[in-house]
């Protein structure tokens, strides 16, 4: 088994987060995060992505990755 560890991120107040270690802004830890896991998932192709807590990412960052990967395998479950 294998893993990928995002960048953190903590939530501030409603709908406001900010990195927990490192020290970019928000929006550079964002786009950091989504490509992590849309190059990780495209290439890697995993047989099962397990994510905890929040489905689709803490700001949604994931849901780009999956509807990329589901267009190049298309019969992927």
């Amino acid at each position: 088994m294998d893993s990928v560890k995002l960048p953190s991120i903590r939530k501030v107040t409603a709908g406001q987060w900010e990195a927990s270690r490192l020290h970019l802004p928000i929006m550079d830890v964002q786009a950091l995060r989504i490509a992590l896991l849309h190059e990780g998932l495209l290439k890697y192709q995993p047989d099962l992505v397990l994510v905890d807590h929040m489905p689709g990412g803490a700001q949604g960052e994931l849901l780009p990755a999956l509807r990329t990967l589901k267009m190049a395998y298309p019969n992927a479950p």
